[in-house]
């Protein structure tokens, strides 16, 4: 009886194993032909038609975040033929498309070369082609049904970054925190006599502070505590340059907000303090309801050119793989908000 079960095992996995097979060589396939037709402009409406029966036929064999892909990739393909249809300016929809398919030759090498250059190729491609192309792209135009596919990529990004191992070693953590104390200083270039100029001062000190101390602790093993004044400072001074950059006539709705998230956060120092504890689970998660604010702040500046910045700052801030990212990018990224608003 154990031995038919274990063939049965055997006979599934490998059943599996074909499928993925079969599944891998058709998806790198259609990537190729999407890459040619989108170059070449011929065939546009046989291949969107073609990729879409694979989502659909793919559909049911894939987990769920896969399964929103499909869907969100299904619906941006219709505003594509749409537009073909209508005879709308597609030059700049093709170059994106083009390049969100050249990562999946990529990752098919990936599945059957499993070595370093491999993956430090895809990686390099899937940043390039699928997360700074793609933010570029959604500056410049209003495509939403875009929007669920670049998110979806900054969310394998994520989990891609936590499995590099360079940046889970000590020693570059230490280095991150050190590149860190002085990233934000740059920010000071764009320092204006205003109060977005002021919120951009405050945190540059705060955050330089606030890793130089992290840097410390973690280097030489001193206890968390030691960090809490830093927290609150740096904390304080992020509120303050979110606040800055919002309209006055949406202060009545915003401000409460930051203040009920900056008060919860001292209520959670005071009891970990009280409770003489240096278990700091608790307040890194309501560290994260600091970033709650910036909900609003979104839904208060949906028509204005910071919504889309302020999406992905909630993404990092509250959405737990970006929150497990190393704050490197995360710093650089605010670097490029400072460049793109002055």
């Amino acid at each position: 009886m154990a031995t038919d079960k274990t063939e049965q095992t055997i006979i599934q996995t490998s059943e599996t194993t074909e499928l993925n097979h079969f599944k891998n060589a058709i998806s790198c396939s259609l990537a190729l032909i999407s890459i040619a037709s989108c170059s070449t402009k011929m065939y546009l409406v046989e291949t969107t038609i073609a990729v879409s029966l694979y989502y659909i036929y793919d559909f049911t064999l894939v987990n769920t975040l896969y399964k929103i892909h499909h869907v969100a990739a299904l619906i941006f393909l219709a505003e594509f033929n749409y537009m073909l249809y209508h005879g709308q300016p597609i030059d700049k929809m093709l170059d994106i498309m083009m390049h969100l398919e050249i990562t999946t030759p990529f990752w098919t090498l990936c599945l059957y070369y499993k070595n370093d250059y491999c993956k430090l190729l895809f990686f390099s491609l899937f940043f390039y082609c699928r997360v700074y192309k793609e933010y570029i792209f959604l500056l410049k135009n209003d495509i939403f049904t875009l929007y669920p596919i670049f998110f979806l990529n900054l969310f394998w990004f994520a989990k891609m970054v936590r499995h590099v191992k360079l940046f889970n070693e000590p020693h570059y953590i230490l280095l991150s925190e050190q590149i860190n104390s002085y990233i934000y200083l740059l920010n000071l270039y764009f320092f204006r006599w205003n109060i977005q100029g002021f919120a951009i001062l405050c945190l540059s000190i705060s955050s330089y502070f606030f890793h130089q101390k992290n840097y410390e602790i973690i280097k030489y093993n001193k206890p968390m505590i030691e960090l809490v004044p830093y927290i609150i400072a740096d904390t304080a001074c992020i509120h303050l340059r979110i606040v800055s950059f919002i309209k006055p006539q949406f202060y009545k709705y915003s401000i409460p907000l930051h203040i009920i998230s900056f008060t919860k956060l001292m209520n959670t120092i005071s009891n970990q303090g009280s409770e003489r504890s240096e278990n700091f689970e608790k307040l890194e998660t309501t560290f994260v309801i600091t970033s709650l604010p910036i909900v609003l702040d979104l839904i208060l500046n949906y028509e204005t050119e910071i919504f889309f910045n302020n999406y992905i700052l909630f993404l990092v801030l509250y959405v737990k793989p970006f929150r497990d990212m190393n704050f490197v990018l995360f710093h650089l990224f605010l670097l490029h908000l400072s460049y793109l608003k002055y």
